[in-house]
């Protein structure tokens, strides 16, 4: 991208923001738009469950996360971890895990 040669030939660094979640990490752009995520986690360590089917709706995923001043959020927590091995999906969950709960799918246009 033009902007991205700009900022690379006069030494321009854009803002980055952090976000960690115990094993979790996902970086933002400066507009806060997800560029990349990791998660570090052992397998021995994930519930095995069937998850429930549930119908996803496509849906963008927005990040709300007060920021320091060195773009880093504050530790959000270890995450309860759900692995399907039959439907091959790994759910990552914050906060209490119950049935039901609303499943977003990846909007494929993003």
């Amino acid at each position: 991208m033009l902007r991205d040669e700009i900022d690379r030939q006069f030494n321009l660094v854009q803002p980055t923001y952090v976000i960690t979640g115990g094993m979790f990490s996902m970086v933002l752009d400066s507009q806060k738009r997800i560029r990349d995520w990791d998660i570090y986690t052992n397998p021995a360590r994930w519930t095995r469950q069937t998850l429930p089917r549930a119908d996803a709706r496509p849906a963008t995923p927005i990040v709300d996360a007060a920021f320091d001043g060195n773009g880093h959020a504050q530790d959000i927590g270890e995450p309860e971890i759900h692995y399907d091995a039959q439907r091959g999906t790994i759910c990552l969950c914050w906060g209490k895990w119950r049935a039901g709960m609303r499943w977003l799918q990846r909007s494929r246009s993003a």
